[in-house]
């Protein structure tokens, strides 16, 4: 059986998002939060800003499923 694929994306350059969307993230520099899923919902990875968002540490939240905290239209 082959591993859990993760649902991933993360914005490396910038100079790949539209004009308008940069210019809004260099006036507010907004830390972006990225948490990874498998597909089953199990989070596998959290970011700082994640964790921040959502109170939680990391250790508290990785490994847990957040298949409650997302409507079913989103998988």
């Amino acid at each position: 059986m082959a591993g859990p694929r993760l649902k991933e994306r993360i914005i490396t350059n910038t100079q790949k998002l539209p004009p308008e969307i940069r210019e809004y993230l260099e006036k507010v520099r907004v830390p972006i939060s990225v948490a990874n899923l498998t597909d089953d919902m199990a989070l596998v990875f959290a970011n700082d800003a994640f964790c921040h968002l959502t109170g939680y540490s990391r250790d508290e939240i990785v490994g847990r499923d957040l298949s409650p905290a997302y409507s079913s239209s989103l998988r």
